[in-house]
Formats: structure tokens, C-alpha cells, sequence
């Protein structure tokens, strides 16, 4: 379909949504939630007498998206329905595409005919008294009718858990491009099961695009030292996920970062010289042929590797660019020439492998006469990450070009313990809207580990807000996703989930705890923003009293989830961890007070110093204790998710923290000898029991 008659759709869309939906949102929890909601008097009785009729029995995506819906009912209902050839059957749902016989002849009886969806990945779902109608005008379509079931099963229910809301829904995408890039090369490499189930997952959310960022996590057989042993992906694994995924019609991107971020291959001797900065080795220099030679031939293996005609080569962030090998070539040419020069020659590499090329925008941005100077068919990828009120500034300029462009916000998840929802809800919306009102292709949602801590599965709240924001660009409503989320992806009735995740909000709000920042986790002694510590141990109280909270509604929410169940673990660790966090910043000052008493006291209260010096030493031990049953939760999620590989990084962040606070047991002790022999304790700052500032 050309991109004019997909605009037209698209207005369709934003002209219609707001008549016939909006109204009634409250009725059914769907994410992203359709376009089109028409509710009937009524509710319709499922029963184990209920089949499902395929409107063509010779098609494999509609048996598997059957299947799926089989599966579905045996989770939440304990029953699974028969597939059946008889149209005769009073209880029935009937799938396939609305211009199957067998599904148009029901559909009539439904007031429902083949022109209602022509829409591609258009659907209409119809629960009428005869039975239920799942319909798409292609395969995508009919396999997200399929979807948009499974979660009216999960929210939906009423009664006893047998009734539905008779309902007609007729529902398209705004965007043809619905994606997700998950960054696997600064850390967590998932394991092929979980790459699976998160397809499943995002195939629920009627994603339809996944990439992964890719800087060497891949098996190159001509260049074997760049992948790192037991964090690589091989080309057949790559073809594994692409025919998973293809199942879910979800098609996976191809990448290879191909000019900054390159360190993980130039601090290698044999690819040194192809370092722009030979002291800083991130960025590969355009001025070596050789550089042009190395990526030819990991081109030749990864490019095939991947069916999409997409091709992401990064290019992002590549500063220091011209102060090196370079330096010459840009001086005589230009900057602009040169990062031009470079992408113009990766372009040529890959046209040979029939691929379409898409490149991160931010340099082209940063230098617009960069923007002129690429081919007609390049792909833009303007990132921001942050809550701004607009993205006029960046969408302006690509969309003058005539380049075809695609939206990249964040999930705001790097280096947190939790992601920002203060900053991903409005980045996400926003840029979403703003590239409906450029005409974007759609959108990217990115997912960054740049510390090496991040968790995929802790992402998901923000994952499934960028699917609505695909979706629904122009018209998604944070308060409806909120109301829906818990309900759709967990199957939990109520909000707890939620209400858990407003707390982990109202702790980001607090100034020692903003952002939510990993790196608050590894401080000792510990930082503050507050000139007094009385300020900071307040705050790390109302934390722990948050965090305590949300730990009850997450286990409240465990108990009850049906779908889903494992990723609230996630949740439960980000929460633990803030309370272990809490915990410790309360014992530092609370040792730190103890210290600065005995200190003061030493001479004139000798009796009350020993045993407060041993006081301090057993909160710092408690305090050890929590780190390492911090530490064995965070490697029990992360074994459920991830490879083995780079795990040992992390598991030195908690030795290294542990062995600072024991630094700090060992000058108790020291202090403790001292007073025995009538010398003076050492200095709080020397015993690492002063606050810092930041």
C-alpha cells in the first residue's frame, strides 16, 4: 500500500475515533484500544459447550492464532473449546478473514459485511447473541481480533466470570510501523526462550516491528574475536527469531552499528588502527579504506541474516569525529562531508544485499546540511528521550526533506531501577503525536542498557504505552491505558499493580531518589542533595514507608495474575531494591549519628562508647546482609531472562559495595581497639560514615 492511501486511513481514523469511542471507554479494557466501539444491550454466556469455527481450515496463521485463543480460554476458564466444521452450532466464534464464505455468512447474520475492514491489519470483533465474530481484512488482521479476545476474556468478564459485553468492534492501526528496538550489546543478552515470549507479549500489544541494537553481539565467522563467547547471536538464531516472529506478524529489523559506539571492536589490536581517536576508540574513522573492508564483510554475514529489506546502521553519537585520522578530510571538506561521505558508503555496501537503510538522526540534525547530502530513500530516526511539550525542532527539518521518517522515544529505563515514568509517558505520547502530525511511518520505542543492569522485563508498563501511542497516536489516553493495563496483561481485576507503581513514582519524586538512579544503589558513603542530614534520612524513610507499601499491592497483585504472572517479579525486585537502598540509607545515619556521640563522648562517657561502636558494626552487617539477599534476586530474574554472559560484571558492583561497607566495619574495629587503649577514635570521614554531597 503506497503512504498516501495509508494517510488516508489514517485520517479516517483520527475523524472517527473520537465519534464513536470515546464515550464509552469505560466499557471494555483493550490496549491499545480500538477505534471504533459500538456497545450492545446485553452479554453473551460462554459455556464449555462453546467451539470455534476457522473460516479456512487450510490456513496456518489462523489455526495458530486459534490456538492461541485455545490456550487462552484454558488459562483464565479451565476449558478448551473444540474446533469444529459445523456452521450449525449455536455457541460458536468464528475466525478467520471477513471475506472467508464461512466467516461473510456469519458476519451478515451480525450486520457485518466485507467492506466494514479493508483497512491492512484492520479487525472488527462481534459478540452478539449468536455467537462471537473474531475478523481481519488480512492475516495480521484476523491474528489481532484474535489479541483484542484474548484481553476482553482477561478485563472483561462480568458475572461469575461467564459473561461478556456484547460488543462491535472495528479497529486499524494509524501507523504501519509499530516497533521496538531492544539494545542486547551493553549487557543483558536474553535467552532465546525469553526473546520468544517477549514476541508473544508484544504481539498481544499489536506491535509490529522488533530490532535489535546490535554494536558485535553477533558470531562473524570471517572476524571470530569480535562476538564475545556466550554472548552472541549466530545467524541461525537470527532466523529462528525471524520465523517466530513472522508467526506473530511481527518482522524483525536488521542492524549493525556502523560508526560511533564502536569500542567493543577497535579495542581489539587487530582493528586498532581503524580507531578515528587512537585514545578513545569509539568512533570508526572514515578515513581508511580498511574501515569500508571490515564493514563489507560483517555486512556479508549479518545483512542476510535478516529477510526485512530494513537496515538499521546506527551512526549515532559520534563524537570525536574529524579530531583524528580524519582531521585532514574535514578540514578540506567539511564535517558534514565527511559523516555524509561515510553513510553514502555504507548505503553502497548494502544496496548489494537489497536493503533499505535507516540511520539514527541526531548528527544529521545536529549539522542539517548533512540532511541534503543523503540518498532519496534513507530512512531518518530522530531519538529524544525527553517529556518535552513538542518535537517541532527535530521533525521539521526531516520532514522538508522528503525522507521517509520514523519517531524514537524511550521507555526511559537506563541506569534505573525503575524506568521514569515521569519522563517515557509524556516522551512516548508526545512523539507519537507529533509524528502522526509529520506524517512519520511510525514509531520506534527504544529500550537502552547503558549500564549494564537493565532488565527487559521490567519495561513492560512503558512497552505497552508505546504500543497504544502506535496505535493511537492522536487520541491515546494515559488514564484509560492506566485503568486497562493491569487487567489486560496481567488478567488482575483490580489496580494494584498500578497503585504499586504510583508509589514507585511518588519515590522518584523524592530528591536523593530522582530518576531512580542504579547508581544512588552503589553509593558509600552515601550522597545527598540536602545541605543537613536530617532532610536525607527523612526522605529515605517516606521511601521505605513507599516502597513497603507497593511491596504489599505487588503481592496482593502476584497472588491474583493469571497472565503474565512471572514478569511481576520484576516489579517485586525494583521494589525490594528500593528498600534495601532505603534501609541503608537510613542505617548510615543512624551509624553516623551513633559515631559522632561516641566521638564526643569518648573521654567523659567511656562506658556508652564500646557498645555503641558495636551497635554501628551490626547495622553495618545487616546492612551487607541486604545487599547480598539484593544480590541473589536480581541473579535468580536475571538467569529467568538472560544468557549467563556479562552477569559476573554486575555481580562485581555488589562485591565492590559490599567490601566498601565492610572498609567501614574494619575501621570500626579499629576505632573500637583504640578506645580500649585510650587512643582517639578516627575521624568520622576517615571511618567513611560522613555524607557526601552531590
Amino acid at each position: 500500500m503506497n503512504r498516501n492511501i495509508f494517510s488516508m486511513f489514517f485520517i479516517l481514523s483520527v475523524v472517527l475515533f473520537p465519534l464513536c469511542s470515546c464515550a464509552l471507554e469505560s466499557e471494555i479494557h483493550v490496549i491499545p484500544y480500538p477505534k471504533i466501539v459500538m456497545m450492545r444491550d446485553g452479554n453473551f454466556q460462554i459455556t464449555e459447550n462453546l467451539v470455534i469455527q476457522a473460516g479456512n481450515p487450510q490456513r496456518g496463521s489462523d489455526q495458530f492464532a486459534i490456538n492461541q485463543l485455545i490456550e487462552e480460554f484454558d488459562s483464565l476458564m479451565a476449558f478448551k473449546p473444540v474446533v469444529t466444521g459445523d456452521e450449525n452450532r449455536p455457541e460458536r466464534i468464528v475466525v478467520g478473514l471477513l471475506s472467508d464464505p464461512i466467516v461473510k455468512n456469519f458476519a451478515s447474520s451480525q450486520g457485518i459485511f466485507p467492506g466494514d475492514m479493508i483497512i491492512p491489519e484492520g479487525y472488527i470483533v462481534s459478540i452478539g447473541s449468536n455467537g462471537i465474530l473474531l475478523a481481519g481484512a488480512d492475516d495480521a488482521g484476523t491474528y489481532y481480533a484474535v489479541q483484542t479476545m484474548k484481553q476482553l476474556l482477561r478485563a472483561d468478564r462480568k458475572g461469575g466470570g461467564d459473561l461478556l459485553p456484547k460488543v462491535r468492534i472495528d479497529d486499524w492501526p494509524s501507523f504501519r510501523f509499530r516497533g521496538i528496538t531492544d539494545d542486547v550489546s551493553r549487557g543483558p543478552v536474553p535467552t532465546m526462550e525469553t526473546i520468544k515470549m517477549n514476541l508473544r507479549r508484544l504481539g498481544e500489544l499489536k506491535i509490529n516491528k522488533f530490532n535489535f541494537y546490535i554494536e558485535h553481539v553477533f558470531d562473524f565467522k570471517k572476524h571470530p574475536v569480535i562476538g564475545p563467547e556466550g554472548g552472541s547471536f549466530t545467524a541461525e538464531q537470527l532466523k529462528e527469531i525471524e520465523a517466530y516472529a513472522s508467526m506473530h506478524h511481527i518482522e524483525l529489523v536488521g542492524g549493525l552499528q556502523s560508526f560511533g559506539h564502536f569500542y567493543h571492536i577497535l579495542k581489539h589490536s587487530q582493528y586498532s588502527n581503524l580507531a578515528e581517536l587512537y585514545y578513545d576508540p569509539h568512533v570508526l574513522t572514515p578515513a581508511r579504506e580498511e574501515s569500508y573492508e571490515l564493514l563489507s564483510d560483517m555486512y556479508s554475514e549479518i545483512a542476510p541474516a535478516f529477510s526485512s529489506d530494513l537496515f538499521n546502521i546506527s551512526c549515532d553519537e559520534t563524537a570525536g569525529l574529524g579530531l583524528g585520522q580524519s582531521r585532514r578530510m574535514v578540514e578540506k571538506k567539511g564535517l558534514e562531508w565527511v559523516y555524509a561521505y561515510h553513510i553514502n558508503k555504507v548505503y553502497k555496501l548494502l544496496k548489494q544485499y537489497d536493503k533499505r537503510v535507516m540511520m539514527w538522526a541526531d548528527i544529521a540534525l545536529k549539522h542539517k546540511g548533512i540532511l541534503s547530502m543523503l540518498p532519496d530513500d534513507l530512512i531518518f530516526l530522530p531519538w529524544n528521550y525527553n517529556p518535552k511539550d513538542n518535537f517541532d525542532d527535530m521533525l521539521v527539518p526531516i520532514s522538508q526533506t522528503g525522507h521517509d521518517f520514523i519517531v524514537c522515544p524511550g521507555v526511559n529505563c537506563w541506569g534505573r531501577i525503575f524506568p521514569n515514568l515521569k519522563k517515557a509517558m509524556p516522551n512516548i505520547g508526545n512523539f507519537a503525536r507529533d509524528g502522526a502530525r509529520y506524517n512519520a511511518w511510525g514509531v520506534l520505542n527504544t529500550t537502552w542498557d547503558d549500564d549494564g543492569e537493565n532488565l527487559f522485563g521490567f519495561n513492560w508498563y512503558p512497552l505497552a504505552w508505546g504500543a497504544e501511542a502506535s496505535w493511537n497516536p492522536l487520541t491515546h489516553d494515559e488514564e484509560r491505558f492506566e485503568d486497562s493495563f493491569s487487567k489486560d496483561f496481567y488478567a488482575v481485576p483490580g489496580n494494584e499493580v498500578i497503585k504499586a507503581i504510583r508509589y514507585l513514582k511518588k519515590i522518584d519524586s523524592l530528591f536523593d531518589y530522582s530518576d531512580l538512579r542504579d547508581s544512588a544503589y552503589w553509593e558509600w558513603p552515601v550522597k545527598t542533595s540536602y545541605p543537613n542530614n536530617n532532610s536525607s534520612v527523612n526522605e529515605a524513610k517516606r521511601a521505605l514507608e513507599y516502597s513497603d507499601k507497593a511491596e504489599e499491592l505487588i503481592a496482593r497483585a502476584q497472588g491474583l495474575a493469571v497472565s503474565n504472572k512471572e514478569n511481576i517479579e520484576y516489579i517485586k525486585f525494583s521494589i525490594n531494591r528500593l528498600q534495601d537502598l532505603s534501609r541503608r540509607r537510613i542505617s548510615f545515619y543512624r551509624a553516623a549519628r551513633l559515631y559522632a556521640d561516641a566521638i564526643e563522648h569518648q573521654y567523659d562517657d567511656t562506658e556508652k562508647v564500646e557498645p555503641a561502636l558495636m551497635k554501628i558494626d551490626l547495622l553495618l552487617s545487616k546492612t551487607q546482609q541486604g545487599i547480598r539477599e539484593t544480590w541473589k534476586q536480581y541473579q535468580n530474574i536475571w538467569m529467568k531472562e538472560n544468557r549467563e554472559y556479562w552477569l559476573d560484571k554486575n555481580a562485581d558492583k555488589y562485591k565492590n559495595l559490599e567490601s566498601r561497607i565492610q572498609e567501614t566495619r574494619d575501621k570500626i574495629k579499629i576505632s573500637i581497639n583504640n578506645h580500649k587503649q585510650n587512643r582517639d577514635l578516627l575521624d568520622l570521614s576517615e571511618v567513611g560514615l560522613q555524607a557526601l554531597n552531590y
